[in-house]
């Protein structure tokens, strides 16, 4: 598949962000011509980028682009088709991947030390995984399946540590660990938030949309949960009310992220739409308009000198690339407002 590069337009929202006036576009990650972008994500350092594709997962230097490791398919016939993710340390990169058969789809997920790429753990074939997230040293992991359970399972022996069992029987779309504590929340296609803890029993929250992506709050009990209408909606993990809605449009909102101190949020929706916030007020102090693309995943670099924005390519168009944004002189632009 080819990539093509596309023109970018970007637009400040407030005069008064004057930290942001200085960013720019720094470097534009793509593959070749053959190849598919399938996945992507950031080291919480900020200064590593994994990239997933059909027969090869990379890891690259977030500016420069240098390789610093690499690692073919482990399977005959496999892709590295499933989602890449940090544990919460950055110690370890989990990724999947996933083999096509006349029964359905075999996912098979593969642990690396983050530094070195020496897998250091793999497991049997999971039949229909939805979403998975590993744990602060990647020593567990959550895993979803499409009849909406959700296993704790070591990620060292491959043995179930508990089960919550299904209480709507949809598929599992995004699971998410609650910075240092044992609280995760997951999203499911009822349209359900459930927050779960070790040991305790689960509680639902019901927004009254199709729900994307979420991601805590990296000290605050927040939780931001994108939806089909265009909202993120900040949620009180304590209360379980909704006590903030950022409008970014009209799209299901595809990816949400917090910055390092956690004060601002940024949202990409299917539409090409990505805006950044103010997250105690809800006011917007940026965004940028990709077209003919979905934004499929955003990220702040740890230092708060950049922010990662992977696009992909809607309808007809296969547009895929990994966008930097920054300040050419290299400050912290992304502190907030």
């Amino acid at each position: 598949m080819r990539c093509a590069s596309l023109l970018l337009s970007l637009t400040l929202t407030t005069a008064s962000a004057a930290a942001f006036q200085d960013i720019t576009l720094l470097k534009t990650h793509t593959l070749n011509a053959y190849d598919t972008l399938w996945s992507a994500a950031v080291s919480p350092d900020g200064h590593t980028l994994a990239l997933g594709s059909s027969d090869l997962l990379q890891t690259r230097d977030l500016i420069t682009g240098n390789l610093k490791w690499k690692s073919t398919v482990i399977h005959d016939h496999a892709d590295w088709a499933g989602s890449l993710k940090y544990s919460r340390d950055g110690s370890t990169l989990f990724a999947l991947a996933s083999t096509v058969t006349i029964d359905g789809t075999n996912t098979s997920v593969h642990v690396f030390l983050a530094d070195t790429g020496r897998l250091i753990s793999m497991s049997g074939d999971f039949p229909d995984l939805t979403a998975y997230a590993p744990n602060k040293n990647g020593q567990n992991a959550l895993f979803g399946d499409p009849q909406g359970h959700v296993a704790l399972i070591d990620t060292v022996s491959w043995k179930g540590v508990s089960l919550m069992p299904s209480m709507t029987r949809a598929r599992i779309r995004e699971i998410r660990y609650r910075p240092n504590t044992y609280q995760a929340g997951f999203t499911d296609d009822a349209e359900q938030l459930t927050l779960w803890t070790v040991d305790e029993e689960s509680r639902r929250v019901n927004l009254p949309y199709k729900l994307g992506d979420l991601q805590f709050h990296p000290s605050r009990p927040w939780l931001a949960v994108g939806t089909a209408a265009g909202t993120v909606e900040l949620v009180d993990v304590d209360t379980t009310q909704v006590v903030r809605q950022f409008k970014t449009g009209t799209s299901l909102v595809n990816t949400v992220a917090f910055n390092k101190n956690g004060t601002l949020l940024a949202a990409g929706d299917a539409r090409g739409q990505v805006n950044v916030f103010a997250s105690a007020t809800g006011r917007k102090v940026w965004s940028l308009s990709v077209p003919n693309v979905s934004i499929e995943g955003v990220w702040f670099g740890g230092d708060n000198k950049t922010l990662v924005v992977r696009t992909q390519g809607r309808g007809m168009s296969l547009a895929q690339a990994v966008r930097v944004y920054g300040s050419k002189r290299g400050a912290a632009v992304f502190t907030g407002p």
